[in-house]
């Protein structure tokens, strides 16, 4: 589920619960609102003892630079086909944060204690900015946890944002039919 308006989960949760459907664990991204998403949902659905693993794998892709600023401007300083690659190409990476950037999630604490769910803290280096191709790449080791729990036959719910979740269908599909290359 991408992260979405209040009363858009809302109207989400009332259809999982119409339906029947209920989570064993659920994994975000640590953004803002998929976390906040994730809570509405889970509270609806009356689930709020499930484990969430925010994972920063999740999180959606990283424009760098233009985080912060209106297309138009940019279209503006660097031109709309330059700026159009970088959005929609799946190689083509925006400029990274500049020092000092207001929306650079490398300033903030947040992912200096980052721990995965077995308790092992990593070093996360957060993407300045990235191509798209970046950021599906991105998703491929937590497939691997969501993947366990699957095997395990958990019900997963998962609440992030649209690349993400593209790079989770990717590895997914990926893993279907040849091994995974960030598995060991």
């Amino acid at each position: 589920m991408a992260a979405r308006l209040p009363w858009q989960v809302d109207e989400a949760a009332r259809a999982l619960k119409e339906s029947g459907y209920t989570f064993d664990v659920a994994y975000t991204s640590m953004l803002k609102r998929a976390v906040e998403t994730t809570w509405l949902l889970l509270k609806e659905l009356n689930l709020i003892h499930v484990p969430v693993w925010k994972h920063w794998h999740l999180n959606d892709r990283s424009y760098g630079a233009l985080t912060g600023h209106s297309v138009a401007e940019f279209q503006d300083a660097y031109g709309a086909e330059t700026v159009q690659s970088w959005r929609r190409s799946l190689s083509a990476r925006p400029p990274p944060f500049q020092p000092n950037h207001p929306y650079d999630p490398a300033a903030t604490g947040r992912y200096a204690r980052w721990e995965d769910r077995d308790g092992n803290r990593q070093a996360v280096h957060v993407p300045q900015g990235e191509s798209l191709a970046d950021a599906i790449a991105r998703c491929g080791p937590v497939w691997d946890a969501i993947s366990r729990d699957l095997k395990e036959g958990k019900n997963v719910l998962v609440a992030a944002h649209g690349n993400s979740l593209r790079g989770l269908v990717q590895a997914c599909m990926y893993t279907i039919y040849t091994p995974c290359p960030w598995s060991p």
